[in-house]
């Protein structure tokens, strides 16, 4: 989402206050004439995703620039009109404002977003979890992964303990064995749940769901660096968790790590 309203003068001189994902890194800072530049010269695209400090968090190109100038990159032919997303009336293109991919006319801007502020579910507003859901969520999940972890345990005590050689050395190992297996039990659980369901069975109790900035799927791979960045999380007290509290847009520090936020599925964008 973003707040609109907020207009540069090209006439004023330009910060470099714009950021830009090119190759899935952050770019920038650059001028608001260098952006404009570069999506002419194709180096950007429409749908690339961009930021700026008017920006509650990085939207695409086309819709950024219309939210903080007043205007998009292109010109809207003559007599096009804009069908507004709550009330269904149309509209000329230049009456109406685009929200996180929302078309809002003048009357209901301020209805969206008071909904928006008192934490409905609409269309393209991601529905951010708060702290609590997510610490149930994340306790089943504990639940689950603690139960494998004391039986695969079980089998291995019991296992050394039949050994002739057991001796400190058989427990060491033990001990190895079970810390390595934990680690790659639980990567492999937060992998496959998040790219499979984008929610592990925690989250899927409590209707949670794990989206990228722009409300995309995670990946495989952003499921399983997720897990080993939770244990950053855990490190010092469970600071980085506590930190989902204070953050304006609900991250814990893994989300910060990993460019995740965590929605309610009802509110996500699929």
């Amino acid at each position: 989402m973003y707040l609109v309203g907020m207009n540069d003068d090209p006439g004023s001189e330009e910060k470099a206050d714009w950021y830009y994902m090119e190759d899935g890194r952050q770019c920038g800072p650059v001028t608001h004439s260098q952006l404009v530049a570069m999506r002419r010269a194709g180096r950007i695209r429409g749908d690339t995703f961009v930021w700026h400090p008017f920006l509650m968090e990085w939207a695409r190109y086309d819709d950024a620039l219309r939210a903080t100038a007043g205007v998009g990159p292109a010109t809207a032919e003559e007599g096009a009109t804009e069908t507004c997303s709550m009330c269904g009336r149309q509209f000329p293109a230049d009456e109406v404002i685009t929200f996180a991919g929302t078309t809002l006319c003048g009357e209901c801007k301020p209805l969206y977003f008071e909904a928006v502020r008192e934490g409905a579910a609409l269309p393209g507003v991601l529905a951010l979890a708060g702290f609590w859901p997510r610490f149930g969520a994340k306790m089943i999940d504990w639940l689950l992964l603690a139960v494998v972890n004391t039986a695969l345990y079980g089998s291995l005590t019991l296992w050394v303990a039949g050994s002739p050689e057991e001796d400190i050395a058989s427990y060491l190992m033990v001990q190895g064995a079970l810390m390595a297996a934990q680690y790659v039990i639980g990567a492999t659980y937060t992998a496959y749940f998040l790219g499979a369901f984008g929610a592990t069975p925690g989250k899927m109790a409590f209707g949670l769901r794990v989206v990228t900035a722009d409300g995309g799927k995670v990946s495989y791979l952003r499921g399983g660096a997720r897990y080993f960045a939770e244990l950053l999380s855990g490190i010092v007290l469970y600071v980085g968790y506590l930190m989902a509290i204070f953050d304006g847009e609900k991250r814990a520090l893994h989300d910060h790590l990993c460019g995740t936020r965590v929605v309610h599925a009802g509110g996500g964008r699929r």
